[in-house]
């Protein structure tokens, strides 16, 4: 994005990162708690916000630098008391990984059977979370429930978590596709 012969610094970018502290012995705090206050409070759009770090006792926030003092002056997160503060990048926590690896049979690579076999939820579960606009494919909406899904493909359901085709293993003796994918599931 940038020529050869430049050198990219993070000043060059509009991004800070902010560090939510808060009592995590007696609280918690979630990922939609956290994006609710931040676009509720401060009236800004979703754009403003990039990713939400859920890490063991603090919450980190990529937002655009310009912002800053407006997100600081959030005190309050779902009846939380919380502090604030812009840190350096150096102290990025690594988000917690709550990936789980699996093996699913489905008869073929049809979306809403991934997302049935995936999320142990009834085919017909699956079909109305796509008619209801629930589900995008690689970041598009899809609303067709016999779109095929391919390799490194990547579902997301609102609601339930993120589904991603690592490999497709060859068909059992029944016919049926064994297909490994990577689940994160919305905490609840």
């Amino acid at each position: 994005m940038a020529p050869l012969f430049y050198d990219l610094e993070l000043s060059d970018f509009d991004v800070a990162l902010l560090e939510i502290k808060y009592a995590s012995k007696f609280n918690s705090i979630r990922h939609a708690q956290v994006l609710g206050a931040f676009l509720n409070q401060s009236g800004v759009r979703r754009q403003e916000l990039g990713d939400i770090v859920i890490a063991d006792q603090k919450v980190q926030v990529f937002v655009s630098r310009h912002l800053v003092e407006l997100f600081v002056s959030i005190e309050k997160i779902s009846n939380v008391s919380v502090q604030i503060k812009e840190v350096s990048f150096s102290k990025l926590e690594k988000a917690v990984d709550n990936s789980i690896h699996e093996v699913i049979l489905v008869e073929n690579l049809r979306i809403d059977k991934i997302i049935a076999a995936s999320f142990n939820v009834s085919r017909n579960l699956a079909t109305n979370m796509l008619e209801s606009n629930k589900v995008k494919l690689n970041y598009l909406e899809i609303e067709k429930k016999d779109f095929s899904v391919t390799i490194n493909d990547l579902i997301s359901v609102r609601g339930f978590g993120r589904i991603k085709i690592i490999d497709l293993l060859g068909l059992t003796k029944k016919r049926k596709q064994k297909v490994s994918v990577i689940i994160i599931k919305n905490k609840k």
